[in-house]
């Protein structure tokens, strides 16, 4: 079969770190909030995994390493759940939620955590991949992360029939 190509974008919701130089930050900077970690974030971000007109085959995996960060070991939670996203829009990426479609949430046992001091603060840190895999006619998606050095991988979120690629 031949290579296709991404018809969107496809990847989560995201907070970045604040960026004093980039102007879409400078506009959003009453909405950034302090992680745990100490660092400034802006919320409600796009980060691409696939990125729009990309060639892909049957096989292509796309993948992207995040962290979540918490002060106290109680705000863990069995599970953590990521939303796949698709942008539909062309060019820049904007906060215009009609141009975002959810694709599916996958939800992954919690992977380990890591304590970690900074500046004298102690947080804890869940390091994960979001992976998403391309077949003929479906997306899939799961969250991996290692373990003991041991990959251990979710279930996968699969979404049907939806437009993704074009021929």
């Amino acid at each position: 079969m031949a290579d296709r190509v991404s018809k969107y974008a496809y990847g989560i919701e995201f907070s970045r770190s604040f960026d004093s130089t980039n102007p879409e930050h400078r506009n959003r900077e009453s909405a950034t909030h302090i992680d745990a970690s100490g660092d400034r974030l802006v919320p409600n971000g796009f980060d691409v995994i696939l990125p729009r007109a990309t060639q892909v085959s049957e096989t292509t995996t796309f993948r992207r390493s995040y962290c979540w960060v918490f002060k106290d070991r109680a705000q863990v939670e069995k599970t953590i759940s990521v939303g796949i996203l698709c942008y539909r829009g062309t060019g820049m990426f904007n906060n215009r939620t009609e141009m975002f479609a959810k694709l599916c949430t996958v939800v992954s046992p919690t992977p380990p955590y890591e304590e970690y001091l900074k500046t004298k603060s102690q947080y804890y840190q869940i390091s994960y991949d979001v992976v998403l895999n391309f077949g003929l006619t479906e997306l899939t998606a799961h969250i991996e992360w290692t373990e003991s050095g041991v990959i251990k991988t979710s279930p996968a979120s699969v979404v049907y029939d939806i437009d993704i690629l074009s021929d």
